[in-house]
Protein backbone atom coordinates (compact mmCIF):
# COMPACT_ATOMS: atom_id res chain seq x y z
CA UNK A 1 0.00 0.00 0.00
CA UNK A 2 1.41 3.78 -0.61
CA UNK A 3 1.04 6.48 0.68
CA UNK A 4 -0.16 9.92 -0.38
CA UNK A 5 3.05 12.44 0.78
CA UNK A 6 0.36 15.43 0.42
CA UNK A 7 -1.80 14.07 3.55
CA UNK A 8 1.15 14.51 5.74
CA UNK A 9 1.16 18.11 7.88
CA UNK A 10 3.97 20.67 7.64
CA UNK A 11 3.25 20.87 11.38
CA UNK A 12 4.61 17.20 11.72
CA UNK A 13 7.68 18.19 8.95
CA UNK A 14 9.00 20.81 11.07
CA UNK A 15 8.24 19.44 14.84
CA UNK A 16 10.46 15.95 13.75
CA UNK A 17 13.00 18.14 12.43
CA UNK A 18 13.13 20.35 15.63
CA UNK A 19 13.21 17.21 17.55
CA UNK A 20 16.01 15.91 15.98
CA UNK A 21 18.60 19.03 16.48
CA UNK A 22 17.37 19.27 19.68
CA UNK A 23 18.62 16.06 20.65
CA UNK A 24 21.87 16.88 19.89
CA UNK A 25 22.33 20.18 21.09
CA UNK A 26 21.00 19.36 24.55
CA UNK A 27 24.16 18.72 26.70
CA UNK A 28 26.68 15.60 26.93
CA UNK A 29 25.08 13.14 29.00
CA UNK A 30 27.05 11.53 31.56
CA UNK A 31 29.58 8.55 30.26
CA UNK A 32 28.11 5.42 31.84
CA UNK A 33 30.68 3.03 31.19
CA UNK A 34 32.40 4.11 34.60
CA UNK A 35 32.51 0.91 36.97
CA UNK A 36 32.49 0.58 40.80
CA UNK A 37 35.35 -2.14 42.03
CA UNK A 38 33.76 -5.49 41.23
CA UNK A 39 34.36 -7.97 44.06
CA UNK A 40 36.94 -10.54 43.12
CA UNK A 41 35.63 -13.04 41.14
CA UNK A 42 32.68 -11.44 39.65
CA UNK A 43 32.35 -11.74 35.71
CA UNK A 44 29.45 -9.26 35.66
CA UNK A 45 30.34 -6.90 32.59
CA UNK A 46 29.35 -3.05 32.84
CA UNK A 47 26.75 -0.92 30.76
CA UNK A 48 28.06 -0.37 27.63
CA UNK A 49 28.45 3.12 27.02
CA UNK A 50 25.74 5.37 25.16
CA UNK A 51 26.48 6.47 21.78
CA UNK A 52 26.71 10.12 21.60
CA UNK A 53 25.34 10.72 18.28
CA UNK A 54 26.27 14.80 18.02
CA UNK A 55 29.95 14.56 18.38
CA UNK A 56 30.20 12.18 14.83
CA UNK A 57 31.81 13.46 12.12
CA UNK A 58 29.04 12.52 9.63
CA UNK A 59 26.67 14.25 11.86
CA UNK A 60 28.21 17.33 12.53
CA UNK A 61 29.38 17.32 8.51
CA UNK A 62 25.82 16.85 7.73
CA UNK A 63 24.54 19.59 10.25
CA UNK A 64 27.33 22.16 8.66
CA UNK A 65 25.85 21.36 5.21
CA UNK A 66 22.39 22.46 5.89
CA UNK A 67 22.88 25.20 7.73
CA UNK A 68 24.91 26.63 4.78
CA UNK A 69 28.48 26.66 6.59
CA UNK A 70 31.83 25.69 5.73
CA UNK A 71 32.84 22.01 6.47
CA UNK A 72 35.41 19.17 5.09
CA UNK A 73 33.81 16.52 3.32
CA UNK A 74 34.38 12.74 3.49
CA UNK A 75 37.25 12.77 0.71
CA UNK A 76 39.29 15.78 3.07
CA UNK A 77 38.32 18.64 1.03
CA UNK A 78 36.99 21.49 2.38
CA UNK A 79 33.50 23.35 0.70
CA UNK A 80 33.17 27.09 1.44
CA UNK A 81 29.94 28.53 3.28
CA UNK A 82 27.23 29.29 1.29
CA UNK A 83 27.57 33.20 0.14
CA UNK A 84 25.34 35.48 -1.68
CA UNK A 85 26.11 35.72 -5.52
CA UNK A 86 25.64 38.31 -7.52
CA UNK A 87 22.20 39.14 -8.69
CA UNK A 88 20.43 39.07 -12.09
CA UNK A 89 22.46 41.93 -14.74
CA UNK A 90 20.46 44.92 -16.26
CA UNK A 91 19.30 42.56 -18.93
CA UNK A 92 17.80 40.23 -16.87
CA UNK A 93 14.03 39.79 -18.46
CA UNK A 94 11.77 39.47 -15.36
CA UNK A 95 13.92 42.61 -13.86
CA UNK A 96 15.07 40.88 -10.46
CA UNK A 97 16.89 43.77 -9.68
CA UNK A 98 13.93 46.72 -9.76
CA UNK A 99 11.74 44.39 -8.23
CA UNK A 100 13.77 42.59 -5.13
CA UNK A 101 16.22 44.90 -4.01
CA UNK A 102 19.38 44.13 -2.35
CA UNK A 103 18.63 44.12 1.45
CA UNK A 104 15.58 42.23 0.17
CA UNK A 105 17.58 39.51 -1.25
CA UNK A 106 19.92 38.89 2.31
CA UNK A 107 17.09 38.48 4.18
CA UNK A 108 15.72 35.82 1.83
CA UNK A 109 18.91 34.58 1.67
CA UNK A 110 20.02 34.49 5.89
CA UNK A 111 16.30 33.18 6.31
CA UNK A 112 17.13 30.55 3.74
CA UNK A 113 20.16 28.94 4.90
CA UNK A 114 20.61 30.41 8.53
CA UNK A 115 17.04 30.64 10.60
CA UNK A 116 15.26 27.35 11.41
CA UNK A 117 16.92 23.94 11.97
CA UNK A 118 19.23 23.85 8.97
CA UNK A 119 17.28 20.68 7.38
CA UNK A 120 16.65 19.84 4.20
CA UNK A 121 12.52 20.06 5.25
CA UNK A 122 12.41 23.41 6.57
CA UNK A 123 14.19 24.91 3.53
CA UNK A 124 11.61 23.16 0.98
CA UNK A 125 8.81 24.42 3.60
CA UNK A 126 10.54 28.07 3.10
CA UNK A 127 10.33 27.94 -0.93
CA UNK A 128 7.18 26.44 -0.56
CA UNK A 129 5.51 29.13 1.26
CA UNK A 130 7.09 31.65 -0.86
CA UNK A 131 6.21 30.65 -4.68
CA UNK A 132 3.21 31.53 -5.69
CA UNK A 133 1.62 29.63 -8.91
CA UNK A 134 0.21 31.30 -12.03
CA UNK A 135 -1.90 29.78 -14.77
CA UNK A 136 -0.29 30.57 -18.25
CA UNK A 137 -1.87 33.66 -19.74
CA UNK A 138 -2.06 31.62 -23.17
CA UNK A 139 -1.65 28.23 -23.84
CA UNK A 140 0.50 26.81 -27.32
CA UNK A 141 -1.97 25.57 -30.03
CA UNK A 142 -0.33 22.53 -31.82
CA UNK A 143 -0.25 23.06 -35.78
CA UNK A 144 -0.79 19.42 -36.37
CA UNK A 145 -4.31 19.34 -34.91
Amino acid sequence: MERDNSEIPTSAVSTSTQVSVLKCSAAPTPDTSIQTSPEPGSTQRGRKRRRNECSWKDVQRKKSLNLGESYTSRKGRVIERKKMKAGCGPKCRMHCQQTIRKGQRETMFHLFWRSGTGSIDMRRLYVFHNVQVKDKATAKVDPSV
